[in-house]
């Protein structure tokens, strides 16, 4: 998929090839699963998928040891990881599972993802980041575009935050010590 930088504040990367937002042709729907530590955000994410042709939800896991063991079970497609389990804890996942050698990407999501986080995520193994607050229609487009092989991350992970903006140390006022 090609990307290109949208002009005007803060540079950020938009997909030139918006084919991700339509169902999947395939024979027969991709199979994602989840490793959330809350029932009713699981659940929430069952009842998206519910409403998709060419994606179907299968199971959850309550943690990253029940996570290993749905993987190694059930493959599925996608398995969606809350990153509450901890940035350690889940990089470390990630790296283990790249050695079961199987068919499943990896998508993390969390409330509170930061630029450091993501790239960190995606070296360690995973294919998606997304925060948990992107709208349903941003969801399934991350899902599709990894189940179909791409790596995806939600752009607004990457928009510069003030303090690491160089130019604006150009204008802050000294303070005398």
């Amino acid at each position: 998929m090609a990307f290109a930088a949208r002009p005007g504040r803060g540079e950020s990367v938009v997909p030139l090839d918006r084919s991700f937002l339509v169902p999947l042709q395939q024979a027969g729907p991709k199979t994602i699963a989840a490793c959330e530590s809350q029932p009713v955000t699981a659940e929430g994410l069952r009842s998206l998928i519910k409403a998709c042709s060419d994606l179907a939800f299968s199971k959850t896991a309550r943690s990253l040891e029940g996570a290993s063991e749905l993987v190694r079970q059930s493959e599925p497609a996608i398995l969606v990881i809350d990153k509450t389990f901890g940035v350690q804890a889940v990089s470390d996942w990630l790296t283990h599972a790249q050695k079961w050698r199987k068919p499943t990407a990896f998508v993390v999501w969390g409330t509170g993802l930061n630029e450091s986080e993501a790239l960190r995520f995606v070296q360690a193994g995973a294919r998606g980041v997304i925060r948990k607050t992107a709208d349903p229609v941003t969801l399934l487009a991350c899902l599709r575009s990894v189940v179909s092989g791409a790596t995806w991350m939600e752009d607004s992970l990457f928009r510069q935050s003030p303090r690491l903006n160089p130019a604006d140390d150009l204008h802050r006022t000294l303070t005398q010590r």
